[in-house]
């Protein structure tokens, strides 16, 4: 059986599971440590109705190996971001356990059948090409369902199935509306189904996505991302407040020289005509002059023109 501290105590575990079970550790000391962890809490509940999911080893086996296939934080180097487990190495790890160390035999041979299969359940999940986590996680649920279906032929035909706990395609309409395409068909929206399997195996209270109360826990490296990001949002912001200012600067610049280009010229023009003017007033005057000069000796002329008849 799964209690709820018991899986909060299991997330925990996978959280921290370098430091709790290191590659080459002496046994004695990893067991000294998952002890030390209080998986179920200091006090282990012993009143069924604290408990849920699991009544088998294998349902216990099969809530581990989803919980292993959508915890994050247990994967990410929180420093570099780097993928330190990817589901190409979970599906190898996978079958290597269930190759050498499942119990049941012939659970063993169904599920190594399953892991040949080059696609698996109605949305062809491709076994060969699992690379990432997610990939992983939907694989393994598709899988599942898979061997859903075949115990539930099974125990149909042997009238030995469990009513309280019947064998069917997870997660059901009742459980997850928004996990399928849309009201009517059974087509499963592959994005809802893994933020459900999330959901469900990394958060106790079992809420389902898109619903009220569900808040996403953010990873160290997450956490990092979005410090980062805001961060380059705020230089960004800054750099275009910077240009927009320089721009304006450099307009106002430019207006100015054109003010100053402006009336230089007007006083310019202003200038060519004073000397304008100056000159026709110089050249009217010497007109004037010679004007005057020529009349005089005219006068002149005359005069003695005339002095000259009355002598």
């Amino acid at each position: 059986a799964v209690s709820l501290p018991s899986l909060q105590g299991a997330i925990n575990i996978l959280s921290d599971i370098d430091t709790i079970w290191p590659t080459g550790g002496d046994p004695d000391k990893i067991e000294e440590n998952l002890m030390a962890v209080k998986q179920c809490g200091d006090e282990v509940e012993e009143d069924e109705s604290a408990f849920w999911g699991c009544t088998e080893y294998t349902c216990g086996l099969w809530m581990t190996f989803h919980a292993m296939s959508v915890t994050e934080d247990a994967y990410i180097n929180p420093e570099t971001g780097a993928d330190l487990f990817s589901g190409a190495d979970m599906m190898t790890t996978l079958k290597g356990f269930i190759t050498n160390f499942f119990m049941c035999d012939v659970c063993r041979k169904h599920f190594v059948q399953v892991m040949g299969k080059e696609t698996v359940g109605p949305t062809n999940q491709k076994t060969f090409q699992v690379s990432t986590q997610k990939d992983f996680a939907l694989w393994l649920w598709e899988a599942h369902n898979v061997v859903n279906v075949r115990l539930g032929k099974e125990e149909e035909q042997n009238q030995d199935g469990n009513p309280d706990r019947p064998k069917v395609i997870f997660p059901p309409r009742k459980d997850c509306d928004v996990c399928l395409q849309d009201g009517k068909s059974d087509d499963y929206s592959l994005e809802h189904v893994h933020e459900y399997l999330k959901i469900l195996y990394t958060n106790p209270k079992r809420q389902h996505p898109e619903r009220q109360g569900f808040e996403k826990k953010l990873s160290a490296y997450e956490i990092k991302e979005e410090e980062k990001r805001k961060q380059q949002e705020e230089m960004q912001k800054r750099a275009k407040e910077e240009q927009k200012a320089r721009k304006e600067r450099i307009a106002a610049r430019k207006e100015r020289k054109a003010q100053y280009e402006a009336q230089y010229q007007a006083h310019e023009d202003s200038g060519i005509l004073r000397v304008l003017l100056a000159v026709l007033a110089i050249v009217a005057g010497c007109i004037g002059l010679l004007i005057y000069f020529q009349r005089s000796l005219y006068k002149e002329k005359r005069y003695k023109q005339y002095k000259g008849y009355y002598e």
